[in-house]
């Protein structure tokens, strides 16, 4: 006979949920701020901009101006506490949004931190909390309430200007109205990326101006066939394909995240071609958190899944975190 738990015992797991919540974000806090995975690509560059003879001070986000002076009065500049304030400001935004959009959060989470924590947190903090925010945004994306989405777009863009993009996802999931309108226009970014790079590159023999931006570009390593943040879209963009022919339009959520899966894919293929992977990658990186999400919501809905397609689809998930992990400690130079 099955007896249904009492509201103390689900008081008391709610309480030690949190418990362990607030203990994860500390001990990521402690992490990024004090630098334990190595100091990565772009900490030096906090520092100067946070630092009392930074040249660059006052072209920050607003946001970030603001903490800044803060950090000044209390902290004298030191970046070590921007970085724990972002930490765990961009860390709670994104797991209230996971605990929203899935049943499974504690999962999502999971392959979160063996993947975009690098990136994120760990590195790009105010993209982190921007991230945070737009992950809060999906609910009103899917319910159609643009007022709070666009709210939420504007606070984002206080931590980083980046975030006004959302403004084309937005319309993008306004446009998609099938799967096969997603299908086509992804994979005709795939195209336009191929043929425009080898154009590109033809015509570099005789642009000296374009031939020097791509060498530019290329020097960095993102432009490689072989890089892994290539072979990561490649994954991505199988995945992508795979999760196209299970999908139902009818499942509201899913189909939403669907959809903005998509638009991250045409973030990165279509701007790939101009030789600017930095920004590609960038723009790529602000969606590509919602393939975790909806990978482990079809994966655990037997509507979608047998059990052995369901573990097959947190396989690939898995390895697509590892390689993105991996991708993103390359990046910045923890390994």
């Amino acid at each position: 006979m099955f007896v249904a738990p009492n509201a103390s015992y689900i008081k008391a797991k709610k309480i030690r949920e949190y418990y362990l919540i607030f203990l994860l974000l500390f001990i990521a806090g402690v992490i990024s701020a004090g630098r334990l995975l190595g100091i990565g690509a772009d900490y030096d560059g906090y520092r100067e901009l946070f630092a009392h003879e930074g040249f660059k001070r006052d072209s920050i986000e607003p946001a970030y101006r603001f903490l800044r002076y803060l950090n000044d009065y209390l902290f004298d500049g030191h970046v070590a506490p921007i970085y724990f304030i972002s930490v765990i400001t961009a860390l709670s935004l994104k797991i209230r949004a996971f605990r929203s959009l899935s049943s499974h959060w504690n999962v999502v989470l999971f392959l979160y931190f063996l993947s975009f924590f690098f990136v994120h947190e760990y590195t790009q903090i105010r993209a982190a909390v921007a991230i945070g925010i737009f992950l809060c945004s999906i609910k009103d994306i899917n319910e159609n309430r643009p007022f709070c989405f666009f709210i939420k777009m504007l606070i984002a863009t206080l931590f980083h200007y980046s975030a006004m993009i959302m403004l084309f996802c937005w319309i993008y999931t306004r446009m998609a109205r099938s799967i096969k309108f997603c299908v086509v226009v992804t994979l005709t970014g795939v195209v336009f990326s191929i043929f425009f790079v080898e154009f590109a590159s033809n015509l570099t023999k005789y642009v000296y101006l374009l031939q020097d931006l791509i060498g530019l570009n290329k020097s960095g390593g993102e432009s490689d066939f072989m890089s892994p943040w290539n072979l990561k879209y490649a994954t991505l963009l199988f995945l992508f394909l795979l999760v196209s022919t299970l999908i139902k339009k009818e499942d509201s959520l899913n189909f939403t995240l669907y959809k903005i899966f998509s638009f991250g894919l045409c973030c990165y293929y279509y701007l790939l071609p101009l030789q600017l992977p930095v920004i590609s990658v960038r723009f790529a990186e602000f969606y590509s958190v919602v393939y975790v999400i909806l990978m482990v919501n079809m994966a655990y809905n037997k509507d979608y899944c047998t059990v052995k397609r369901g573990y097959l689809l947190l396989f690939i998930s898995f390895g697509v975190t590892v390689l993105y992990g991996y991708a993103a400690m390359k990046t910045i130079t923890i390994i």
